[in-house]
């Protein structure tokens, strides 16, 4: 195996970190993985985490250093879709990308597209077979509160009769077993927002809330063996990012996190493994500020550490189970560490 890092050193941005904590609700881009793709590739049937590994993918054709952008498996098509997000000068991107067997392609934008924009949310939707984008904001353009649906070849802006408020740093995921896309929270104008929203395939209905605090640069998973939403983390307007994990099971959120000690953490990325069974989260902003490296599994009663080949600390990255290829797909990140590197191996 071989490794190369890349180091860099930025102590003057930690200073400055630091002296802005506890909150740390705005994240500005301060250093941006170079190389950012990298995949967690499971031994099929295997369950025990010491199995587990992370590998560099393929750079080649991959899209550009970014964070703050979203993606979606689409197993319709077999490919997973990617989505916006801001680049290492801060610039909002507006491209779209699919992956197919670990290659890259970029879609040509046509005359209907969504703006581009930062922390919007994505998710399948079972009931159309597409996936649905919702929300972020960029620049000038502030918040945004549309509706878009990518149906394999194009984008599609919706009008339903209800939606959500314009909002950002949310989260979606598809419930299968009630064959409607579930988002929670979010944040519009310095507010942190507990509502959440229910996707039925053509409009949004309000949903019960989970918490009477609004979160924010949460994770969520949907987990189909258990029939189970999993939200973990994220802001709650606290002193400290949230350390709780809540389940949905369609009537009723529980917080399965009572007696449970999961590290505190917001801007982290989570995916349910289909092979593995388990929900899988990496990354994020721990309890003072410092950027987080640990790969957490949760096996609906419990969060375990796995003991796995580590990529860079980061936040602001995604993470997606792809079906096409059977593997956790991490992508991009922002890192806050003085000291930063980014690992490849092979």
């Amino acid at each position: 195996m071989v490794a190369v890092f890349a180091r860099v050193h930025k102590k003057e941005v930690m200073q400055l970190l630091l002296s802005r904590l506890p909150l740390l609700r705005s994240f500005s881009p301060l250093v941006r993985c170079s190389s950012g793709l990298l995949a967690l590739t499971v031994l099929t049937g295997v369950v025990a985490a010491q199995n587990l590994n992370w590998l560099q993918a393929p750079a080649a054709n991959a899209p550009s250093a970014r964070s703050g952008h979203a993606v979606a498996n689409d197993p319709t098509n077999g490919r997973v879709v990617l989505f916006g997000g801001s680049d290492a000068g801060g610039t909002d991107l507006g491209d779209t990308w699919y992956r197919v067997n670990s290659q890259w392609s970029e879609v040509s934008a046509a005359s209907v597209w969504p703006d581009a924009r930062r922390d919007h949310a994505m998710a399948f939707d079972g009931n159309t077979g597409n996936v649905i984008l919702f929300g972020g904001r960029a620049g000038a353009a502030g918040e945004y509160g549309d509706t878009w649906m990518w149906d394999g070849q194009f984008w599609i802006q919706l009008a339903p009769a209800t939606s959500p408020s314009p909002r950002y740093d949310h989260a979606m995921v598809y419930d299968e077993a009630r064959q409607q896309i579930v988002l929670v929270g979010g944040e519009s104008g310095g507010t942190l927002l507990n509502e959440v929203w229910l996707w039925d395939g053509s409009n949004w209905t309000p949903g019960p809330v989970f918490s009477a605090a609004g979160v924010a640069r949460h994770a969520m998973s949907y987990e189909s063996a258990r029939q189970r939403v999993v939200l973990f983390g994220g802001d709650r307007g606290l002193a400290s990012p949230s350390s709780e994990t809540w389940e949905w099971d369609g009537t009723t959120w529980t917080n399965a996190s009572l007696g449970l000690t999961a590290q505190r953490r917001q801007g982290h990325a989570m995916a349910y493994d289909e092979g593995l069974g388990r929900t899988v989260a990496f990354g994020g902003i721990g309890n003072f500020g410092n950027t987080l490296q640990e790969t957490l599994q949760w096996d609906g009663a419990n969060w375990a550490m796995v003991s796995a080949t580590k990529p860079a600390p980061r936040s602001g990255h995604s993470l997606v189970y792809a079906t096409g290829s059977a593997e956790l797909v991490l992508f991009g990140c922002l890192l806050y560490t003085s000291d930063a590197a980014d690992e490849r191996s092979s």
